[in-house]
């Protein structure tokens, strides 16, 4: 099994990297899953514009506030899970009253779910702006739970990458501690 994680912003070319990455997998045989979220009401939990743009060829496998949903992937394909964020979405909205610690559990479940996958995965994470000092409580939770799955991947994965612009920054490459500069 591989992990690729590539994060980055808003129109950052990050969901184009993986659909491509994806596609040299398929070229070599291995069949590709993509990821559709839906909440129970069968709406997208956010804009959709990935899942109208989902490429041909792709098997869609469809993504509930469950997190077993990942297991319907099958183990001898790609998993495309082209938002991070609208799982993230899913659990919280199916979860609206939950404590935060039920939250961080569900999410944890789904990260677990993710990385105890046989076949290869590839997850695309949106990289959260700088926030405002008094930020709605449900987006703080939203900014933590995204943040905490998104770490967890990248330091489990096997690649990651911050994609900018269309361009790739290589993480595995970069320090995960810093020390004290010299004088």
């Amino acid at each position: 099994m591989a992990l690729v994680v590539i994060i980055g912003g808003a129109r950052s070319g990050k969901s184009d990297v993986a659909e491509a990455l994806a596609r040299q997998r398929q070229q070599l045989g291995e069949p590709v899953c993509y990821a559709v979220f839906e909440n129970s009401a069968g709406t997208p939990p956010l804009s959709g514009r990935r899942d109208a743009q989902r490429p041909e060829g792709f098997t869609p496998l469809a993504a509930t506030e469950r997190e077993d949903w990942v297991a319907g992937a099958p183990e001898d394909g790609l998993l495309l899970l082209d938002s991070l964020g609208a799982a993230v979405a899913l659990v919280m909205g199916s979860r609206m009253d939950a404590e935060r610690t039920e939250l961080h559990q569900a999410t944890g479940r789904l990260v677990e779910r993710i990385l105890s996958r046989e076949g290869d995965t590839i997850v695309v994470a949106e990289q959260m702006e700088a926030g405002y000092a008094r930020e709605p409580v449900d987006e703080q939770v939203y900014r933590d739970l995204l943040g905490g799955a998104t770490r967890l991947l990248v330091s489990a994965s096997d690649a990651s990458y911050l994609c900018v612009a269309g361009r790739l920054l290589e993480l595995d490459r970069l320090p995960g501690e810093l020390s004290w500069p010299e004088d």
